[in-house]
């Protein structure tokens, strides 16, 4: 038997909401974090200095990939709202008849 999960039109809307909003709070965290980084490794010099910048790329890197993969998640959640609210026009268009 299977399990039957009901999900509303308004429910979806405000998931996508608050996942963009989460969307651009990470966008902006990692830019600001890797502008910080850029403006210390303008001060800082030797070889801690580039291992710092070079540990800096690859979390920067990780977080471009996080908000890539976030991204195609809400596109897919996106792309599910937009079939949920074509089936609700046309069975409201099918009971109005």
């Amino acid at each position: 038997m299977g399990v039957t999960i009901l999900v509303t039109l308004r429910a979806i809307v405000e998931y996508l909401q608050r996942a963009r909003q989460a969307q651009e709070k990470l966008n902006e965290a990692a830019e600001k974090m890797n502008k910080a980084a850029q403006e210390l490794c303008n001060q800082w010099q030797g070889e801690s200095a580039a291992a710092f910048a070079q540990e800096q790329h690859v979390l920067y890197g990780y977080c471009r990939e996080l908000y890539d993969v976030g991204s195609e998640y809400i596109s897919g959640f996106e792309k599910a709202h937009e079939r949920y609210s074509q089936a609700d026009a046309d069975a409201t268009a099918a009971i109005k008849g």
